[in-house]
């Protein structure tokens, strides 16, 4: 074999070699500690989630952010604790700030909790609590909703099945049945807001759910059957979906109900530094302290510290009428950002330097 019909074949390979189908494991899931920043995009014009395949690129850098919220994951032994019983053979929890769940007619459990088992061979939640007027209830899977099954490949698919119900006592009881079935339908370069991209794989799961509710008052309960898909574009090691579309399908015919994408700290914290409801930090860079002024018009209820890859690393309560004190010494120098959140969403976010 001669040196040019090599160098030829190299050259071939190069550009299969730079996007090749990954894999996707229990490792690159979601991890406890970890404050993963979703930005809401806008549903509105045209938004391809049905175009996928082999070595494909999605295209989605003409997406517009209009909220960011974090998702703050936690180990299931930082539950709450009358959560903590009902959920002892799990290992993960979501808390899904400024977030309620709507369960039918007027009822919606509020501090909401998502709560998962992350294993080798599968991710699946296990159930959820919040509370539901004014009572905290954990609500348990039986059996879990199963999310993924790893290893996660191409042309992978499988169907599960989960339910639960619970009851309110002497309002109401609820009810679930669902049918989960999951297709790995593509592969290949997912491009974000402000150009970055990631290898990716493209998981579409269509979710076939039978709710009821019944009323003890009024001694009835009907059904609220529903038909919706998730379409997720997941990289290695970042946790959560780098975008996710959920739909309604209608007799067949799907809608967008959400655009969630992560691209922090790129996009989120360029557009919403030019907020005007950011916050003034001063000294930046600093070594060992900085400080935040009060504000009067912004009524924050704390700020988070994370590192450049989200890492959740202080929670601090800001004051509207004296002087916030950010103690940073025993932060290592580098780069954190500052996110100011008010009734769960964040407001603005801004970088601090710590310089020695």
């Amino acid at each position: 074999m001669n040196k040019k019909f090599l160098l030829s074949l190299f050259a071939f390979a190069i550009p299969t070699l730079l996007s090749a189908q990954i894999t996707i494991c229990t490792n690159d899931m979601p991890v406890a500690g970890h404050t993963y920043n979703m930005s809401q995009a806008a549903t509105t014009g045209t938004i391809d989630f049905s175009t996928t395949g082999a070595n494909h690129t999605w295209d989605f850098s003409s997406l517009t952010a209009t909220t960011v919220t974090p998702d703050t994951f936690i180990s299931n032994t930082q539950l709450p604790l009358v959560y903590i019983i009902s959920f002892f053979t799990s290992n993960l929890a979501e808390h899904a700030n400024g977030t309620s769940m709507n369960l039918g007619l007027t009822f919606a459990m509020t501090d909401v909790y998502n709560v998962y088992k992350n294993s080798s061979s599968s991710f699946k939640q296990t159930g959820f609590a919040g509370t539901l007027q004014g009572v905290q209830i954990p609500v348990i899977y039986n059996p879990s909703d199963e999310i993924y099954q790893f290893p996660l490949n191409y042309n992978n698919n499988f169907t599960s099945t989960s339910a639960y119900n619970f009851q309110l006592p002497t309002i109401a009881s609820f009810f679930q049945y669902r049918t989960r079935t999951v297709t790995v339908d593509g592969w290949g370069t997912l491009i974000l807001p402000g150009g970055s991209s990631y290898q990716v794989l493209r998981v579409k799961s269509d979710i076939i759910d039978n709710d009821s509710i019944y009323i003890d008052l009024a001694g009835f309960g009907f059904p609220i059957p529903r038909v919706t898909h998730e379409y997720k574009w997941i990289a290695v090691n970042k946790g959560l979906p780098m975008l996710q579309i959920n739909t309604n399908d209608l007799a067949g015919n799907e809608t967008v109900s959400s655009v969630r994408y992560q691209d922090f700290p790129n996009t989120s914290v360029t557009d919403l530094q030019s907020s005007e409801n950011a916050f003034q930090i001063f000294p930046n860079p600093t070594s060992d302290y900085a400080f935040v002024l009060p504000s009067e018009k912004f009524q924050h209820e704390k700020l988070l510290i994370t590192d450049v890859e989200g890492k959740l690393l202080n929670e601090i309560p800001v004051s509207n009428s004296s002087t916030t004190t950010i103690d940073l010494t025993a932060f290592s120098e580098g780069i954190y950002f500052v996110q100011f959140l008010n009734e769960g969403k964040i407001e603005s976010v801004q970088k601090l330097v710590v310089n020695r």
